[in-house]
């Protein structure tokens, strides 16, 4: 590979900040007691079939936003959810902590996908040079 490649912008922000990344899990392993997951309901069916429904509204409410939460949307997907369900307290107290963990999780998949195209554009760069 040549060393003259250039890094993507969504590469080079997740290089940048990787440490705030690290930074929230560990803030999400300090507040989340170990096996409290275990003690909230978890979703029978569907793509997140065995996670704690929870984390699959963080999941939703992530996607709904493009990868942006704020307060008030916030509210209102979760007030939304519970016209069709009532969150237990639990569920409500670990809102925060889930929102970390799927953020996390949304941007594994970016880097995930970043990766992908790198290695990629890599092979085609490869290949162009031969």
């Amino acid at each position: 590979m040549k060393a003259d490649r250039r890094v993507t912008p969504a590469g080079e922000w997740l290089l940048d900040n990787f440490y705030l990344i690290e930074e929230q899990i560990r803030t999400a392993r300090r507040h989340f007691p170990k096996g409290y997951s275990r003690q909230l309901p978890f979703l029978a069916s569907g793509p997140s079939a065995g996670l704690p429904r929870v984390y699959d509204i963080a999941l939703e409410a992530i996607s709904h936003g493009d990868g942006r939460v704020d307060p008030e949307s916030l509210n209102r997907f979760v007030a939304a959810y519970q016209k069709v369900a009532d969150l237990k307290l639990g569920e409500l107290w670990a809102i925060p902590i889930m929102l970390r963990l799927a953020l996390i999780e949304n941007l594994r998949r970016v880097g995930a996908r970043v990766a992908a195209s790198m290695i990629s554009r890599n092979e085609a760069d490869t290949w162009a040079d031969k």
